[in-house]
């Protein structure tokens, strides 16, 4: 998770470094001091990502601790026992697939608007 934090914050600094140069040569500063400032802006930019990414990452965390514990997984042996109750395996399937049965109403559709009786 830091380590993710890590990369955000490095991120944001580099934005914000870019911003403050550009920004401050075409205010027409020296680039020394433009330099300088965006030094300091880099600082203030990589502590305000790292503290958002740490914050965004404890959410995200904290929010799927929640939604594992309300929603836990049965055990497979309750799962099999509830497909069991409703599924008899000796039935044989009696009704046609769907495909086959789209496919033969095509077929009949074909012979009827070309005028074949079958």
């Amino acid at each position: 998770m830091y380590e993710q934090a890590k990369v955000i914050a490095t991120a944001f600094a580099l934005c914000g470094f870019a911003v403050s140069v550009v920004s401050g040569l075409i205010a027409g500063e020296t680039a020394v001091v433009a330099i300088l400032r965006a030094i300091l802006a880099m600082l203030v930019c990589y502590c305000v990502g790292w503290l958002g990414a740490t914050c965004m990452f404890h959410a995200i965390r904290e929010h799927l601790e929640r939604y594992v514990t309300d929603r836990p997984i049965p055990p497979i042996a309750a799962a099999a026992q509830h497909v069991d109750n409703y599924v008899d395996y000796n039935e044989t399937l009696t009704a046609p697939l769907p495909i086959a049965t789209a496919v033969a109403a095509v077929a009949r559709a074909n012979q009827q608007s070309v005028g074949v009786d079958s």
